[in-house]
């Protein structure tokens, strides 16, 4: 018989989506997690979410009140930063290898599902899902039928160069937008974050690169444009999977801290154009760093067409 105490890949997928929606929302401790409220926002049975908080309650995230239910036992704020690690689910570890696989070329650029079952289908997961959740986050995009095509991917030198041109044309542009208005709730949770990762020694490179990228979101989330928004947060999950597939230089990742602080403090200054001038430069040194995955560009690198080498 399975042990009563392993969640299935449901209830393991469903306890991942509780935790983000709780640090997203930076619910309160002692805040009181409704199974119908959660069945309702994730279109789930009751079953699956039952399983779901008894597995964040083996964790010590919730507890179980008796005849009154669950109740958050650590803020949305502390969970997002250090509270104790789930297990990873089945979903998360597809979504890694269809993503490494994807990232070194071992599916075509346009597949069908049936191919894709084939492929993953024995792992025990609803590869469905899976699918969906790399749809949502842009590595997919299905195609008319019953195919998906791969989208654009970080994973050589001239696209990692590429995307640096792109992003210091448009987040130092974002920030200048006359419908910027900074978003003082996130601004002060990056600020928090940053702060508290440069003063730990035992930073992990994964706390810091989740740091990173939402330093970057803020400035799509605040820059009150949809065009800008999205296109900033297209590349942060591109960053994302390359960062999940690469291991990124720590040292200049601490540093990407410091520089981030003096962002958001000229930001909350009002000081716009002193910001913008800073993100360029951020940028700029930022692409210097490549992964490991590829050599970087020889002198005046370009992409085939004009002066096409970075910015510096």
């Amino acid at each position: 018989m399975p042990d009563p105490a392993s969640p299935s890949a449901l209830q393991a997928e469903t306890a991942h989506a509780i935790v983000g929606w709780v640090v997203q929302n930076e619910l309160p401790a002692g805040y009181h997690l409704k199974e119908q409220h959660l069945g309702s926002m994730f279109r789930l049975s009751r079953s699956p979410v039952r399983g779901a908080l008894n597995l964040l309650r083996r964790h010590g995230i919730v507890e179980q009140r008796p005849e009154r239910g669950f109740f958050l036992s650590i803020s949305g704020r502390d969970l997002g930063e250090s509270a104790p690690l789930l297990p990873a689910s089945g979903s998360d570890e597809l979504y890694r290898v269809i993503a490494t696989d994807w990232y070194n070329g071992e599916i075509a650029d346009s597949v069908t599902t049936a191919e894709l079952l084939r492929r993953y289908g024995g792992r025990g997961v609803d590869v469905g899902r899976v699918l969906k959740r790399l749809a949502d986050d842009g590595v997919i995009t299905r195609l008319a039928g019953k195919g998906w095509r791969l989208g654009p991917n970080l994973a050589t030198a001239r696209a990692f160069y590429d995307s640096y041109r792109f992003r210091l044309t448009i987040e130092p542009a974002a920030i200048l937008l006359d419908t910027f208005e900074l978003n003082q709730r996130l601004a002060a949770r990056s600020r928090r974050r940053h702060e508290e990762l440069l003063a730990r020694e035992s930073a992990t490179v994964a706390e810091m690169v989740d740091a990173d990228l939402e330093f970057h979101h803020l400035i799509g989330a605040s820059c009150g444009n949809e065009f800008f928004a999205q296109a900033i947060e297209r590349q942060n999950l591109l960053r994302r999977l390359t960062e999940i597939l690469t291991t990124p230089d720590s040292r200049r990742l601490r540093i990407s801290c410091e520089e981030h602080i003096a962002i958001l403090e000229a930001l909350a200054g009002g000081r716009r154009e002193v910001a913008a001038a800073l993100m360029r430069e951020h940028l700029t040194i930022s692409q210097e760093f490549a992964p490991e995955f590829f050599d970087p560009l020889p002198e005046g690198r370009g992409t085939g067409s004009g002066d096409s080498s970075p910015p510096s």
